[in-house]
């Protein structure tokens, strides 16, 4: 990436790729996915895994969600999570940093964050996580993998409840 890029603005530099994928309904359609990347300031790069053919491009988060800029003491943080694509917002014009994080939603920053290789093939580990996408927040993939990781349990032996709200 370009080397005049200021102080600590690498932190918002992200990479996007436009392919086919699955919105919150169901269809399946093209459109730009945030897959994040890891940058190195050092040597100005920015790398990512390609794995699927389509447009891919290094992008820098000019704006933000007005609910992040007015956090007290976790805009940096946030803005840098979901430019990343660690973490997504909850509505199309809002982010919702102060609500309630779920089991699913916690279990699929895991994943992202230590960058688990995903493994979620042959079988699901609970009855209440289906194999469709649940939403932008957390999805089968990611807490199939934690589950087969060991990092997460369920509520019994066959339900997760990804919906239920973190103490």
């Amino acid at each position: 990436y370009d080397p005049s890029i200021r102080d600590n603005a690498w932190k918002y530099l992200t990479v996007y790729h436009f392919g086919y994928y699955e919105n919150k309904n169901g269809q399946v359609g093209p459109m730009w996915r945030n897959i994040g990347g890891v940058v190195n300031p050092s040597n100005n790069t920015i790398t990512v895994g390609f794995d699927a053919p389509g447009y891919y491009q290094v992008m820098y988060m000019a704006k933000s969600f007005q609910d992040i800029t007015n956090h007290p003491w976790a805009r940096e943080d946030l803005d840098t999570l979901y430019t990343k694509g660690i973490m997504q917002n909850k509505t199309t014009s809002s982010f919702i940093p102060n609500d309630f994080i779920t089991r699913g939603e916690f279990t699929t920053l895991l994943v992202k964050i230590f960058d688990i290789p995903l493994n979620y093939a042959n079988g699901l580990t609970f009855e209440d996580v289906g194999l469709l996408k649940m939403d932008d927040l957390s999805d089968y993939k990611y807490i199939e993998t934690a589950a087969r990781a060991g990092i997460v349990r369920g509520i019994t032996e066959t339900q997760f409840m990804p919906n239920l709200s973190l103490t």
